[in-house]
C-alpha cells in the first residue's frame, strides 16, 4: 500500500529538493528507486549517534542503548527550500550534468510504498544536549528515528528532511548463526510520476543535457514532468 506512514509533529507542505549527478537520476527512472543509505554510512561520524549528555542517562540506564541502531537503519535525504539553492548545487551538483529533483513532502510519502517516518531535523550543539532528554520532552516517548531526527549545527545549512527507514530483517536475510549482514545501503520502490514536480539541470550543463533529460523523461512515460534549466547565474534583463 503507498503512502502509509508514519509521523510526527510535522505540518504543511514545504517544498523539498534532492541534488545529484545525472548517473543517479537515471537510476531513479530506470530502476523506480530510491537510495537509502545507512545511518553509519555517512561522511559524518556523528550521524545518527547519542549528544555528550546522553552518557550519563545511558549509564544509568544501559537498556536505552537499543535505540542506537544506526547499522539497521536507512535514510533518505531532502534539502528544503522555496528555491533552487546556489549552495546546494556547488556541494553536491558542481559539476555539468548536475540535477536536482524538485517535489514536496505530500509527493514524497505518497510516493513510497512502505512504512517510513519522515522527519524534519533539528540542528543542534552536541557538547551541551541530551538528545534522548530532547524526544522524550517533545515526543512523550523515544525510537530509533527519534535519534535520527537530531544533526550538529554545523550542518545546519542543509535544512533537511528525511525519510527513514528501520530494517527488521526478513528470516530468508539471516545466515547460518541467525545474524543479519547488514547491507551499506537499500533501494526501495517510488513511483516516479508522483515524486517528481520538476527537473532542474544544473546551472553550469550544457543545452545538450536539457534534451537528453526530456528523451529519457519520455521514454518512461514521464513526459509530463517539467524540464528546467537553471538561470542561477544568468541575467535575464
Amino acid at each position: 500500500m503507498r503512502g502509509f506512514y508514519l509521523e510526527k509533529k510535522m505540518t504543511g507542505n514545504p517544498k523539498i529538493w534532492r541534488y545529484m549527478d545525472l548517473t543517479k537520476f537515471l537510476a531513479i527512472i530506470i530502476q523506480k528507486e530510491l537510495y537509502f543509505n545507512r545511518a553509519d554510512n555517512y561522511e559524518d561520524i556523528y550521524e545518527g549517534e547519542l549528544a555528550s549528555g546522553d552518557k550519563e542517562l545511558l549509564q544509568s540506564n544501559p537498556q536505552l542503548e537499543i535505540i542506537n541502531q544506526r547499522d539497521s537503519t536507512f535514510i533518505n535525504c531532502w534539502h528544503e527550500n522555496e528555491v533552487e539553492s546556489a549552495a546546494m548545487w556547488k556541494l553536491y551538483g558542481n559539476i555539468d550534468d548536475a540535477i536536482a529533483i524538485e517535489t514536496d513532502l505530500v509527493r514524497l510519502r505518497t510516493s513510497l510504498p512502505i512504512r517510513i517516518e519522515i522527519r524534519k531535523v533539528d540542528y543542534i550543539d552536541y557538547d551541551n544536549n541530551s538528545i534522548i532528554r530532547m524526544c522524550l520532552e517533545r515526543n512523550h516517548g523515544l525510537s530509533v528515528q527519534d535519534i535520527l531526527a537530531y544533526k550538529r549545527k554545523s550542518f545546519i545549512h542543509e535544512q533537511e528532511y528525511r525519510a527513514i527507514y528501520w530494517k527488521i530483517p526478513d528470516s530468508d536475510e539471516l545466515d547460518e548463526g541467525m545474524t543479519w549482514v547488514h547491507p551499506k545501503g537499500i533501494n526501495l520502490s517510488i513511483d516516479c510520476s508522483i515524486l517528481i514536480k520538476k527537473v532542474h539541470i544544473s546551472p553550469y550543463a550544457s543545452p545538450l543535457l536539457e534534451s537528453i533529460i526530456n528523451s529519457i523523461l519520455k521514454k518512461y512515460d514521464l513526459a509530463h514532468i517539467p524540464v528546467i534549466k537553471s538561470q542561477l547565474y544568468t541575467r535575464l534583463n
